[in-house]
């Protein structure tokens, strides 16, 4: 066993020790908060997981984030897929990655990038990913929910012309020219 999955198994085991049972209210909202920390490092540890993953993919020596975070069939396919994709999105913006492991971030605010930047066409995805440092700071300040319409936002704001470059470019592509 590999010491990261030795420090992993080891705090598994002391994880599942931890009796609530006599929490007041106070201690519990606190127990809370603690809970959310370890969910975000716990996530930036399966993010690094999945990027190690298709790195190894990518030199061919093994099989990619999609794959190894399925594991053994514990997780849905999809659950696995949502996973590989905050990879890409930590590739794509690596301050989000450093967000997500010191805790000023959650793996569901890289969720909803991931699923606005699916819809996008590259240049689009490219300008979003050079908002990376505005995003980790609205993120931190915003649930998922606001920080999804603040997404819609700035991708709005990123084609502000309302997509007449992409008509433009469209209509310079389908033109026939003449020798």
């Amino acid at each position: 066993m590999s010491n990261a999955a030795s420090t992993l198994h080891r705090v598994s085991r002391d994880l599942r020790a931890i009796d609530v049972s006599g929490l007041d209210e106070a201690d519990l909202r606190v127990a809370t908060a603690e809970v959310r920390d370890v969910e975000r490092v716990l996530a930036s540890v399966k993010l690094r997981i999945g990027q190690q993953a298709n790195q190894l993919a990518a030199a061919g020596t093994g099989a990619d984030a999609s794959a190894v975070l399925l594991g053994v069939g514990d997780v849905s396919a999809g659950t696995a897929r949502k996973e590989a994709a905050r990879a890409d999105v930590a590739n794509a913006m690596p301050s989000l990655s450093s967000a997500l492991a010191d805790g000023r971030v959650g793996a569901e605010h890289l969720d909803a990038i991931a699923r606005t930047a699916r819809s996008l066409d590259e240049p689009t995805r490219q300008a979003l990913a050079g908002l990376q440092d505005g995003l980790v700071e609205a993120a931190g300040r915003m649930p998922v929910d606001t920080f999804n319409r603040h997404l819609r936002r700035q991708v709005d704001r990123i084609r502000d012309d309302h997509g007449l470059s992409r008509a433009l470019q469209q209509r310079v592509r389908s033109e026939v020219k003449y020798w």
